[in-house]
């Protein structure tokens, strides 16, 4: 079992991303990388850009936070534009595919994006070079989603929670803290934008984020760490 990233920070985030990217992609390779313009996605798009790994990045305006969304549409593009690397962004209406599809916020926008995203990657698709769609998925999120899908009912498989790698998806950060992320970029001085929809609690991941979870570690002060690990053991469980 890798070192828990809640008790074992890690300590060279460059190195780390090269060796996860190195340990799964072989051959010759594009990244499509999905960036909100958030502190996770930025810090992916930048150390991927630092390692000099061929990117394009990938953002999706859901019309949904007014002035907001499009101002992180103009960061992410002027971000792009700085580092001299692909950009491509997709305008939903969002509002109208909520009635439609007849599901919750979260999963509306959820569909859209990476069903623009498989668009993109079989659009773009190179028979020389392999093409995968990186995400800044972190170990918070692995956290969050493993709590939320016990309460759910999930079973096993929902239990392991997400893989490094699947299908074409990577996500190199899924062993890093939000917290080593947000040392990180403030260590670089690099700019982000801030979702205010992040702070809704009738969100359910919010309400874990915010709520749940942290009221569970005044008891547990290990919570974070120990669910962590039960992902890779319910991982090897499931195999």
């Amino acid at each position: 079992m890798k070192n828990n990233p809640f008790s074992h920070p890690i300590q060279d985030l460059q190195a780390h991303l090269a060796e996860v990217i190195q340990s799964h992609i072989q051959g010759k390779f594009h990244i499509y990388v999905a960036c909100s313009g958030g502190v996770d996605s930025v810090v992916l798009v930048r150390v991927l850009h630092q390692l000099s790994i061929p990117i394009t990045v990938l953002h999706c305006n859901f019309n949904l936070r007014g002035e907001e969304s499009n101002r992180d549409q103009e960061f992410v593009e002027r971000l792009c534009k700085e580092l001299k690397c692909g950009c491509m962004v997709q305008s939903f209406d969002t509002t109208s595919e909520l009635k439609s599809f007849g599901k919750g916020v979260q999963e509306t926008a959820r569909k859209l994006r990476y069903e623009w995203f498989e668009t993109v990657m079989t659009k773009h698709s190179d028979a020389e070079a392999k093409v995968y769609l990186a995400t800044a998925h972190h170990a918070d999120d692995q956290v969050e989603l493993l709590a939320m899908n016990f309460f759910r009912g999930t079973g096993v498989v929902g239990l392991k929670g997400m893989s490094v790698l699947s299908n074409r998806i990577i996500r190199p950060f899924l062993n890093v803290s939000r917290a080593t992320l947000v040392a990180y970029v403030q260590e670089m001085k690099w700019d982000w934008v801030e979702d205010s929809s992040n702070k809704e609690l009738y969100y359910t991941r919010n309400l874990f984020r915010s709520k749940i979870i942290p009221e569970v570690e005044t008891v547990y002060t290990s919570a974070k760490a120990n669910l962590w690990e039960n992902a890779h053991r319910f991982s090897e469980v499931e195999e």
